[in-house]
């Protein structure tokens, strides 16, 4: 579910075939677990942190709340696991999405289209994990190393992917300008969807992505007809 922009389906051919990594369960009780943390997910699209009910993430589960401090001792534990799932899978799917042989033959512009395409995804993969994350990291040290982590990795692999084409750039300091422009696109996706109600957030995706190109196209002094 939405809750801030329009949704474009990705231009990027590069990441068009990209899925969201989340492995399948066998056991049992691990599934028990997954099945658990998908409520979790399920139940922050349509409330808040303060207002998450065991209750109601056990019936969203199909379990009983017995069940459910079975395998985490508290609602605190339930949602650290969440997090920790998340991370994991935005680190699987970073590296897919950052393999240099999805990228053979595509410009500076078309690494950082797609960085951005793919940013917007996984804010998006659970818009209200996403805005509960960010709350979070605010306040509890744990999920913030998490958040790092998750975000440094895909910092630094989108790096050395606009790194390899530096001769694109016609500003001096390349480094220094592509850190740049990596950090103002984070900042401007999260903006975008935990910011409800400015000009960034309800713009058309296409129209944020293109903003977000030219911005940095301008900043870097990069000639688009090379």
């Amino acid at each position: 579910m939405r809750t801030s922009g329009t949704s474009d389906k990705p231009r990027s051919p590069w990441i068009a075939d990209l899925r969201w990594a989340r492995e399948t369960q066998q056991d049992r009780s691990k599934q028990t677990q997954a099945a658990l943390l998908d409520a979790v997910e399920a139940e922050l699209g349509t409330s808040t942190i303060d207002a998450l009910s065991v209750n109601a993430i056990a019936e969203r589960a199909g379990v009983s709340v017995g069940s459910v401090y079975f395998h985490f001792t508290n609602k605190q534990a339930l949602i650290h696991a969440m997090v920790d799932r998340f991370v994991a899978e935005w680190i699987v799917t970073t590296d897919d999405a950052t393999d240099p042989e999805r990228w053979v033959g595509a410009s500076f512009l078309d690494v950082l289209r797609g960085f951005a395409e793919f940013s917007l995804r996984g804010m998006r993969q659970a818009e209200g994990v996403t805005k509960a994350r960010l709350q979070l990291a605010l306040v509890d040290p744990e999920i913030a190393a998490q958040e790092e982590k998750g975000a440094m990795h895909m910092v630094d692999r989108v790096f050395d992917l606009l790194w390899a084409r530096r001769s694109e750039i016609g500003r001096p300091d390349p480094g220094a300008g592509i850190g740049y422009v990596i950090d103002q696109t984070i900042a401007m996706t999260r903006l975008r969807a935990s910011v409800p109600g400015t000009r960034i957030a309800t713009d058309t995706d296409a129209t944020f992505i293109d903003a977000t190109i030219e911005s940095a196209q301008a900043f870097l002094q990069i000639d688009a007809r090379r």
